[in-house]
């Protein structure tokens, strides 16, 4: 799964946004990575295939100067048809990463929709093929299919410019490109803020001492934070600011999402530890996502999107502090490309 990472504080940001992937790539994500900053007002912006350490030899941080940020690392890049995040709008003066899952369920209904709307605006799709691969929407003048999270930075830019603020525009597009998500912006039109909105991805923040930290799972967090981290709520467009967070009024319409009950912990760690000690392990983040959310009676109702990414999450960290999670990676071969992902497994 892909993992973000954003800091607002009075620090350089890069080298902390660097540092927060480094930490999630153990689990998954490390085939490309991207960070975005802002300084006295302008957006900056880089992107490698490969890990933290590629990024660092090849970029000069320099390059990113600015104390807020956001960063992306994901389990597949170029080499692969995927492109690295950040994506960018067309005027470079917005920058929107995201994670998340494309079925080919109702969570696409929009977006067709959505793209056909940007083209008819003379937005250009810089990552767009005539070969569909997994769940895009797709150009009906051409019929070409586009990234989805290159169509939600432009959606982003168009209601921008339309003179909604961020988080509006947030609010506006994700229930075009509504799916198992979770997306964060930074633009020049609010200089001062991340903007993110949480659909069912997990995303975490801490704030300390006029430093804000989000990320997608705990374990990117600074050791030396003091405060205990909280999940950000779903559906609400956030600012995140140095100073603290603002959950605004600017909700996307979206079908509600099942809150994880006791029941749902408890007997999901029971069955997630038996897997992970099962001649089944190891395994990777996805094979365990896959494995909750195929586990429909710890998900009663009937609804589209459930948190199991998080629920994964949450499993991991206490399986962590319980000292008993082993990690080793491994290479997959795959007809379009090779991908690392890493392993896991539990031992006593």
């Amino acid at each position: 799964m892909c993992n973000i990472a954003g800091y607002a504080g009075n620090k350089q940001a890069a080298p902390i946004l660097l540092e927060m992937l480094r930490k999630q790539e153990l689990y998954d994500g490390d085939m490309s990575t991207g960070v975005a900053t802002i300084h006295e007002g302008k957006l900056y912006y880089q992107k490698v295939v490969g890990n933290v350490d590629n990024f660092i030899k090849n970029v000069d941080l320099s390059l990113l100067p600015g104390t807020i940020g956001i960063a992306h690392t994901r389990p597949g890049g170029a080499e692969n048809g995927i492109a690295p995040h950040p994506f960018i709008s067309m005027d470079k003066r917005t920058a929107l990463i995201t994670n998340g899952t494309t079925p080919a369920t109702t969570y696409c209904s929009k977006w067709d929709e959505g793209v056909d709307l940007l083209d008819r605006n003379g937005y250009v799709f810089i990552h767009q093929n005539s070969n569909k691969s997994g769940r895009s929407p797709k150009l009906s003048r051409n019929g070409h299919y586009a990234n989805p999270a290159e169509a939600r930075v432009h959606l982003a830019d168009y209601y921008m410019k339309q003179g909604k603020t961020p988080t509006q525009a947030l609010a506006l597009t994700c229930p075009w490109m509504y799916s198992d998500n979770v997306t964060v912006m930074i633009t020049e039109n609010a200089p001062d803020q991340i903007n993110l909105l949480r659909t069912t991805r997990p995303m975490v923040c801490v704030m300390e001492k006029d430093e804000t930290y989000i990320a997608t799972t705990r374990f990117a967090l600074p050791e030396e934070l003091t405060v205990e981290a909280f999940d950000l709520p779903l559906f609400y467009a956030i600012a995140v600011k140095c100073d603290g967070i603002t959950v605004t009024k600017d909700r996307m319409n979206a079908e509600p999402v099942m809150e994880m009950t006791p029941y749902t912990y408890a007997e999901s760690y029971k069955r997630i530890e038996a897997l992970l000690k099962s001649e089944k392990a190891p395994l990777y983040f996805d094979q365990l996502e896959f494995a909750i959310g195929d586990m429909r009676d710890l998900w009663p109702d009937n609804h589209t999107c459930v948190q199991h990414a998080r629920l994964v999450y949450d499993l991991l960290w206490q399986f962590d502090r319980e000292g008993r999670l082993k990690r080793e990676i491994r290479v997959q071969e795959r007809p379009d490309g090779t991908r690392r992902r890493y392993y896991m497994w539990l031992e006593d």
